[in-house]
């Protein structure tokens, strides 16, 4: 009901209903997502609705995958709209290069691409919704 009394809380209602969609960075924890995501979503509710979600997921051979799947129903609660495209960055730590930077393959490259069009279009959609 957005009655919060800590103001941590109050400022992570106003810093996520201010964006128009988002984007998850998230571990595969355990064959799921990270608890630490799951404590930033349970924080609040209202605030996710009607947005656009994409998720970049990494991991082992998955890439993440089961962390994403997991989280589904999560999102789904929330009143979140996944992208059906996500980036799945199998043994991430591979991708880095001698400075330590991240260097993605083309197919990172064309699914980040795709995710971003799919986000870009679900907001155009969800903008009137959100009201």
């Amino acid at each position: 009901m957005r009655q919060y009394t800590h103001e941590t809380t109050k400022a992570w209602s106003a810093r996520v209903d201010a964006a128009d969609a988002f984007i998850f960075v998230q571990p595969e924890y355990n064959y799921s997502y990270a608890p630490s995501l799951k404590n930033a979503l349970d924080h609040l509710h209202q605030e996710w609705r009607r947005k656009p979600v994409g998720t970049v997921s990494y991991g082992g051979i998955s890439g993440g995958t089961r962390g994403v799947v997991a989280l589904r129903p999560v999102q789904q609660a929330l009143g979140l709209v996944p992208t059906s495209a996500n980036v799945e960055l199998a043994w991430a730590a591979q991708h880095l290069n001698d400075d330590g930077e991240f260097e993605p393959t083309e197919s990172n490259e064309r699914m980040l691409r795709a995710q971003l069009d799919e986000i870009s279009a679900l907001d155009g959609a969800l903008r009137t919704l959100r009201g």
